[in-house]
C-alpha cells in the first residue's frame, strides 16, 4: 500500500519533487522491491544515500576510489548507461567506516567494495548485522528492516508499476522497510 506521511523535506531524488512529501510504501511479508533494482548491489555509502551498481563491483568506479581516505576523497559512482546506479536514501542505527577514526579512515572505497570493511557497521553493541559491499537491495531492505531501519526509494520507481513479487528472502520486510503504528 502507498502512504503519505508526513516526514518532512527529504533530498532530492526522494519523493515526487525536492519539495513534495516522500512516498513510503509498504507490504507485509515479501516486500516488493522494483525490477529494475533486482541485480543491482551496494557499491558505495555517503552519509544518508546507499548507491548501488547493476555492474561488476570490481567494474564500478568513481572518482577517487582508489584514495584512502574515501571519506574526503571518493565522488559518487561513475554511471556509464542510464539505470547503471540507483541512489536510495536510508535512516537506521548504522555507522560508516569513517566513524572509526577521529580523523582518517585507512580505506578506500576500493579496499571497501575489496571486502576490507564493512560499508554499514552497527552504531551499537544490540546489533548484530552489518551491511557490506556487494549486499543486494533486497538484502539492504531487509537488514534495515531487522533494526527498525527505513529505506526511501524513488517515487519514479513505485510509479512505474515495476515491481515484482518478493520471494520471501525478505523477511517481513517494507520498500520503505518501515512499520506503521
Amino acid at each position: 500500500m502507498i502512504e503519505e506521511k508526513g516526514l518532512g523535506r527529504l533530498p532530492d531524488g526522494i519523493g515526487l519533487s525536492p519539495t513534495a512529501e516522500p512516498l513510503r510504501v509498504s507490504s507485509p511479508v515479501g516486500a516488493s522491491i522494483p525490477s529494475a533494482f533486482a541485480d543491482h548491489r551496494l557499491c558505495y555509502v555517503s552519509g544518508s544515500w546507499a548507491y548501488f551498481t547493476n555492474a561488476p563491483l570490481d567494474k564500478q568506479w568513481g572518482d577517487d576510489w582508489d584514495d584512502a581516505p574515501y571519506e574526503h576523497n571518493a565522488g559518487d559512482p561513475y554511471e556509464s548507461e542510464a539505470g547503471q546506479i540507483i541512489k536510495l536514501a536510508w535512516d537506521g542505527p548504522f555507522q560508516e567506516p569513517s566513524s572509526y577514526h577521529s580523523h582518517n579512515s585507512p580505506w578506500s572505497v576500493e579496499q571497501i567494495n575489496a571486502g576490507a570493511m564493512a560499508w554499514l557497521t552497527p552504531s551499537w553493541s544490540g546489533i548484530k548485522v552489518s551491511v557490506r559491499a556487494g549486499a543486494t537491495v533486497r538484502e539492504f531492505v531487509a537488514i534495515l528492516h531487522s533494526v527498525k531501519g527505513e529505506v526511501f526509494f524513488p517515487a519514479s520507481a513505485i510509479e512505474a508499476g515495476t515491481a515484482e513479487t518478493g520471494t520471501g528472502s525478505v523477511h517481513e520486510s517494507a520498500v520503505a522497510a518501515s512499520e506503521t503504528p
